[in-house]
């Protein structure tokens, strides 16, 4: 897949409240090293009282217009905002709609995505297919996440990785020869229960709807293995597509679920450590928000420049795979 467009802006949003693994590990009675040696992760942001997934998100766009030096009042329908979204708030509308009306931006075209992980890659294809159909001169990717909400604060394999974050990248079409240069992505749904949260039952009540889950229950070690199994396929795949090979990509970044599956990822793929995005010791795992915050830290720090070929990867639950290959 080939198509023209330069990205004029990329935005994040963290949580403000900061946790200690090492503090969440004495709480529940383990040794104060146990994520870190088991994940890497050293310490997570949150969201505060005053935040959620929503108002994460969009802060992450609004600081993807600043930086795109594009006003809020100047965004109509040729712009389409594909939002991708796991946190507790709306069952409907769709989230896309919300931030559209908070940053009054309300004849902006919205289409939310259910997200756990891989989808900011599907985003990319969808952006690229309104780019082709001449419809649109503007798409917005962004992704939310607070996964805090959900986990099982007595469960060891999962309240250590999670933290709350928000990403946004804006793309304009354009004729210069830069943007995306191949892009490959999979399902295997025969693996959809790496990650689930089950609906245990609802009460219809006088004046609401009582509706109760399970927490998040998550097979890490399965996830891992079948990611590592399908990576080297899905850049394979997108390397073909742009003709490059790996000495040709500038820089990666990836979904960032912890540091030792970084370091898992980047030995089975053959990857130059130094090219890796790595932020998740003080970030955690912020499901598909992880991609789209990393490498607005990379644009930000300068480490990803104009012209170079960079290349996103993304992989999660469902079980879902991707890469896209990107000139700046």
């Amino acid at each position: 897949m080939n198509q023209n467009f330069k990205i004029t802006g990329t935005g994040y949003s963290f949580g403000s409240a900061i946790v200690k693994n090492e503090e969440v590990a004495i709480k529940l009675g383990l040794d104060r090293d146990w994520f870190k040696t088991r994940t890497g992760i050293i310490e997570r942001r949150i969201c505060s009282e005053s935040e959620n997934v929503l108002t994460l998100s969009t802060n992450a766009i609004k600081n993807a217009c600043k930086n795109a030096n594009l006003e809020l009042n100047q965004i109509g329908e040729e712009t389409l905002l594909l939002h991708i979204q796991n946190g507790l708030t709306y069952l409907t509308p769709p989230p896309g709609i919300i931030i559209a009306n908070t940053l009054g931006t309300y004849n902006m075209r919205t289409l939310s995505i259910d997200g756990v992980c891989a989808e900011p890659i599907n985003a990319f294809e969808i952006a690229a297919l309104m780019f082709s159909s001449n419809k649109y001169q503007r798409v917005i990717i962004s992704a939310g996440v607070d996964f805090i909400k959900i986990i099982n604060p007595n469960d060891p394999d999962t309240i250590g990785l999670f933290g709350a974050g928000g990403g946004a990248v804006i793309l304009e079409n354009t004729t210069e020869e830069i943007g995306l240069r191949g892009l490959y992505w999979l399902n295997n749904s025969y693996y959809y229960d790496l990650g689930t949260i089950k609906l245990k039952n609802f009460e219809v009540k006088q004046d609401e709807l009582g509706i109760n889950f399970e927490y998040y229950k998550m097979k890490g070690m399965n996830l891992a293995k079948i990611a590592i199994q399908t990576l080297p396929k899905v850049l394979s795949k997108t390397l073909e597509q742009c003709q490059w090979t790996l000495e040709d990509i500038d820089f990666i970044v990836s979904h960032q679920p912890n540091e030792k599956f970084l370091d898992m990822g980047i030995k089975a793929l053959g990857l130059d450590i130094t090219k890796v995005s790595r932020h998740a010791h003080y970030l955690g795992n912020m499901g598909p928000a992880s991609l789209l915050v990393c490498f607005a830290l990379e644009i930000e720090r300068g480490t990803i420049k104009p012209n170079d070929k960079v290349m996103l990867m993304s992989f999660g639950l469902g079980f879902s795979c991707g890469a896209a290959a990107l000139i700046i």
